[in-house]
């Protein structure tokens, strides 16, 4: 799973690039002694560092429910605030993404003004090639057949679902508080 992860992160990075460089040709500038020389091509759209530039696709916001889990492909933390019809905020994230310090301040300061509203749970990306208790390797499992079961993208993966088990936000990539904020607000009504 993170190897696919990476390769839609890459491709989209990729696919970013190329459209951002705009389909010009590169501006000639004066000749110098008998040869042509030509001026680097500049993207016309330069994004500025920070969380503004990473990438985001637009969320779902369609409800749907909640694909049916149970034990083996779910976390318990997951089957139990689904059975105790409590509101999530579910979010995946990757420690080796640098977005993943901005959003998880992002969800610190929405888990500190919504605690008792909605639970939060998150998840790090399960590295399957790391060696683990049978115990550790089972909950990276649950970890992975979920996110699989909610088709979540590049990380972070956000979902928020209802007390009655409808998804009414899915995004990937970095969002900030108010829109994040509203969500919860509409899922908690």
């Amino acid at each position: 799973m993170r190897r696919f992860v990476v390769t839609v992160v890459a491709v989209s990075a990729a696919c970013v690039l190329v459209l951002s460089s705009g389909c010009s040709s590169p501006t000639p500038t004066a000749p110098d002694a008998g040869s042509a020389a030509v001026a680097p091509a500049t993207p016309a759209n330069a994004a500025a560092p920070g969380p503004s530039a990473v990438l985001s696709s637009p969320p779902i916001t369609e409800p749907r429910p909640f694909p049916q889990v149970t034990v083996a492909t779910a976390p318990a933390r997951v089957l139990d605030a689904l059975e105790s019809k409590r509101a999530i905020f579910l979010v995946y994230y990757d420690p080796s993404q640098s977005v993943t310090a901005d959003q998880k301040k992002v969800v610190a300061a929405l888990s500190k003004k919504f605690k008792g509203l909605i639970e939060f749970i998150a998840y790090d990306l399960p590295k399957t090639d790391v060696a683990g208790t049978d115990a550790q390797k089972k909950t990276a499992a649950q970890i992975a057949e979920l996110a699989q079961r909610l088709d979540t993208g590049y990380m972070p993966a956000i979902v928020i679902v209802t007390r009655d088990n409808i998804i009414t936000w899915q995004s990937t990539g970095y969002y900030d508080f108010g829109p994040l904020e509203r969500e919860i607000l509409r899922a908690t009504r």
